[in-house]
């Protein structure tokens, strides 16, 4: 099985998995990948992520040849790969041990409201935080919040989060479930990784585009704040 590292917006998808009638991330590299002709069967990803959110480092499995990765980005839209590895078939991607995500919250919110995030560290039942209403209980090993200009920088580490976790415990501080284009996947890790082959030049693309659409949202936040 062949492996990317993924990054992609999300505000340019219906969600990561594929869909019927819907442009997604996988599905969008499926069909590229069989446009290229090196693509047999389809293979999921790590990480499942709604319409809106985006992702630097999410990862995308399937069953076929290695195209050219440069040939890849260029026919790909919204979607860089930034690193490849080759797996057994059998390698099992929803198994991840480590899930990292960023939520930016825009806007001036007091200290101790954003600090209470805390107490959702550990193990919880969070049947209040997600749509999903069975095998509610999980841990959240790490969550971080810090001051950046214009608002908050919201960290989040665990094995896995429940469907709308982030968003709606960002909600605690907000008053309702909070948009999903703020939130991002930022990296995906197993305890048997990977051997990972970086493109260089992919992510040199990568950090580029993204400081640029870091920067535009931030100046449409603040845009949307005065109108």
């Amino acid at each position: 099985m062949i492996l990317f590292k993924i990054a992609y917006l999300g505000w340019k998808f219906h969600g990561s998995q594929i869909q019927p009638d819907c442009r997604t991330v996988e599905g969008h590299l499926n069909d590229t990948l069989r446009d290229l002709g090196v693509f047999s069967e389809r293979k999921g990803m790590a990480s499942r992520t709604d319409a809106g959110v985006s992702a630097l480092s999410n990862v995308f499995g399937y069953l076929g040849r290695l195209p050219s990765i440069t040939a890849l980005n260029y026919a790909l839209d919204g979607v860089t790969v930034s690193a490849v590895a080759e797996v057994p078939d059998d390698f099992y991607m929803r198994g991840a041990n480590s899930r990292k995500y960023r939520y930016f919250l825009m806007g001036d919110y007091p200290d101790e409201k954003v600090d209470a995030l805390k107490q959702f560290e550990g193990t919880h039942d969070f049947r209040e935080y997600t749509k999903d209403k069975t095998n509610t209980v999980g841990t959240i090993d790490h969550i971080a919040v810090e001051k950046i200009p214009g608002g908050w920088q919201l960290d989040f580490e665990a094995n896995k989060f429940f469907w709308n976790q982030i968003r709606r415990l960002v909600g605690t501080i907000t008053g309702k479930k909070a948009p999903p284009e703020p939130l991002i996947l930022l990296d995906v890790s197993y305890l048997d990784e990977p051997e990972w082959k970086v493109h260089e030049g992919a992510l040199k693309t990568l950090v580029k585009e993204w400081g640029t659409i870091t920067s535009k949202f931030q100046i449409l936040t603040e845009l949307k704040k005065r109108m």
